[in-house]
């Protein structure tokens, strides 16, 4: 009888053991995923504050234990990836962030299905990526994609609505779509201030955005109003040394820099370099665009040898992120084209204006008003050289661009008004 006894109580012990050591095994792994979830606020709460290095830090160990313990295509993980992504995409790490955001949305589609704000949210964070590469024609799908999902699930006047109107109204800045930019953008500034009130991170960010077409379109008194708002705004809530202030500094010297403030505006850049290294170093495309403008405005004054080396140096900034395709790198090289030409340096004016006609003709379109600029500059290149048949052929084809342009309610800058006055002179001398 012992030996019968004997074998069950053995077998319960074993159980009992098996049973606290899967208690402890459980327990121990809900700790580890409230850890993940606390090193993934954490994450947040840095992005905040513009500490983009220690909030990828934070979401990589994030992360790494979620997919240890919750699977690799769980809701979690998609979180992670997602937000990960963002903050990489901010940083300028674009080829990392890419297939980041895909595996997210790829897990999202699968669990939540295609019409979920979550699915959303990944498509909103891959198209801002395509835009910042400049793929306009696949990041505007991707963006009309996720707005469509957030006006069904969410309703017109949500949040996340304004965010895809944002993003799609400079989409269509970059793409030199005016128009369009400017009724996207009020849209959603509107919606922000109904939802946030006046003072508001989001709503400072609509602010800047929106500024930033209207000077573009000439609207310089509206544009300058809102870039102060912005500014103010963000010095208030985000502290005088954050990314945002910077963006805000940077557009607001540009503007000076158009009503010939110099000094004022040679501050302004001069202070929001020193925010963007400070937080991302020097090889970063934000620090790019704010060194080439500074680079141009002291060219403007007559400091060539600062002011080129500022520029060449974004340019080679660019290219080592963003490839030698972008239209950034177009954008540089239109600058560094013009003030060689103002130089005589003809030669070399020539091969940067090729440069950015042919990068602009790839990813803008023929009939966009990068491709008029460009046409424009290289003409007046080449009819210094005596290349006078190329260049007639350039001027018919800025008079078609233009004129499509204006018929699509595009409003000319000062400084476009001016190209085409130069460009009449150098029209009336070929024929």
């Amino acid at each position: 009888m012992k030996k019968l006894t004997y074998l069950p109580v053995c077998f319960v012990l074993l159980y009992v053991s098996m049973m606290f050591m899967m208690n402890q095994v459980w327990a121990d792994s809900k700790r580890e995923l409230e850890n993940a979830s606390n090193l993934h606020v954490m994450a947040k709460s840095h992005v905040e504050r513009g500490e983009h290095r220690k909030a990828v830090q934070l979401y990589r160990k994030s992360l790494k234990i979620r997919e240890s313990l919750s699977g690799s295509t769980s809701g979690d993980v998609a979180e992670s990836l997602s937000d990960l992504a963002d903050v990489l995409r901010v940083s300028g790490n674009y080829a990392e962030a890419k297939p980041l955001y895909l595996r997210a949305l790829e897990i999202r589609e699968q669990i939540y299905g295609n019409d979920h704000p979550y699915v959303a949210k990944s498509l909103n964070g891959l198209g801002e990526l395509l835009r910042k590469q400049g793929n306009f024609i696949e990041a505007e799908s991707v963006h009309r994609r996720a707005l469509s999902i957030r006006e069904k699930q969410l309703g017109s006047e949500h949040p996340d609505v304004a965010e895809s109107l944002n993003n799609l109204g400079l989409l269509y800045y970059n793409q030199n779509r005016m128009a369009d930019a400017e009724s996207f953008l009020r849209r959603a500034l509107a919606i922000r201030e109904k939802f946030f009130g006046l003072v508001h991170r989001d709503v400072a960010l609509s602010q800047n955005d929106l500024a930033l077409v209207l000077q573009n379109r000439g609207n310089t008194g509206e544009a300058e109003i809102l870039y102060r708002k912005s500014l103010a705004s963000r010095e208030t809530l985000l502290g005088p040394e954050h990314q945002d202030v910077a963006e805000s500094l940077h557009n607001m010297a540009i503007l000076l820099e158009e009503q010939e403030k110099f000094s004022e505006s040679e501050l302004l850049y001069k202070r929001a370099l020193a925010i963007l290294e400070k937080k991302n170093g020097q090889d970063h495309p934000d620090f790019a665009t704010c060194i080439g403008s500074c680079g141009d405005l002291l060219c403007k004054q007559g400091k060539y040898e600062e002011g080129m080396s500022m520029l060449l140096r974004s340019l080679e900034i660019r290219q080592k992120t963003l490839g030698s395709d972008h239209p950034l790198i177009a954008a540089d090289s239109a600058y560094l084209g013009k003030w060689y030409k103002n130089k005589g340096q003809y030669n070399e004016a020539e091969k940067y204006f090729r440069q950015a006609l042919r990068i602009d003709k790839k990813t803008s379109g023929t009939k966009n008003l990068n491709m008029g600029y460009d046409y424009l500059d290289l003409s007046a290149t080449l009819l210094k050289q005596g290349k006078v048949v190329e260049a007639e052929f350039m001027i018919h084809m800025v008079f078609r661009i233009y004129e499509h342009a204006l018929a699509n309610g595009n409003a000319l800058s000062k400084d476009e008004h001016e190209k085409i006055s130069e460009f009449l002179e150098i029209f009336k001398r070929v024929n």
